[in-house]
């Protein structure tokens, strides 16, 4: 993180949708969260953004990360660089189980690689919600944290320029408000893989 901070001081991460965009402001030296907001996907609320960034960071020091610069993003994002502004935009890419069921989620796409996931963070407002807690430990087979409430979308996209401009992927700290053990229960996971067998991709 101490090369981020040598290139900017704050980076900018947007979770953008079709009605609105999340902002949130990091500090690339303290990786803490100085602010967040969200504003009217629309001329004026990009135009809002930019103004509310301004007053809290420095032009030359600052770069924005904007999740889907391809589609719900481009809009702040072509605003954004029109006005000056180091825009770094990128797509969550999108992947599908194979039809041979090789893979019958992404967890097993991601233990193919020799990486043992410890729980499974849950975030937005489902989150709060027991019986989602309840079935995606069921599902996945892993324990669920939940974290304290905040605008986590915004702060990855934060992360993904910090990583992209140091090639270090930062190790930013989530406040944990819940862990939740997980319901071990292997009938339910066989269950799940046999209908998603039966999707058609």
């Amino acid at each position: 993180m101490s090369m981020l901070a040598e290139v900017v001081d704050h980076v900018i991460g947007v979770d953008p949708d079709r009605d609105r965009v999340t902002a949130a402001v990091v500090d690339a030296a303290t990786t803490g969260v100085v602010a967040t907001a969200t504003f009217s996907a629309s001329p004026q609320g990009y135009a809002q953004v930019l103004v509310w960034v301004a007053e809290r960071t420095v032009l030359d020091r600052r770069v924005w990360s904007i999740e889907g610069a391809g589609s719900y993003g481009a809009g702040l994002a072509v605003v954004a660089e029109v006005a000056g502004e180091w825009v770094v935009g990128f797509d969550r890419p999108e992947g599908r189980a194979a039809k041979d069921g090789s893979k019958s989620d992404a967890l097993d796409a991601v233990r193919a690689t020799g990486v043992a996931p410890r729980h499974l963070l849950l975030i937005g407002g489902a989150a709060q919600n027991a019986a989602v807690q309840d079935v995606a430990s069921q599902v996945f087979d892993l324990p669920v944290r939940i974290p304290a409430p905040g605008e986590y979308v915004a702060r990855g996209a934060a992360v993904q320029a910090a990583w992209a401009l140091t090639g270090t992927r930062p190790r930013w700290s989530v406040a944990t408000a819940e862990d939740r053990a997980g319901d071990h229960r292997p009938v339910i996971r066989e269950q799940y893989r046999d209908a998603t067998a039966t999707l058609m991709f």
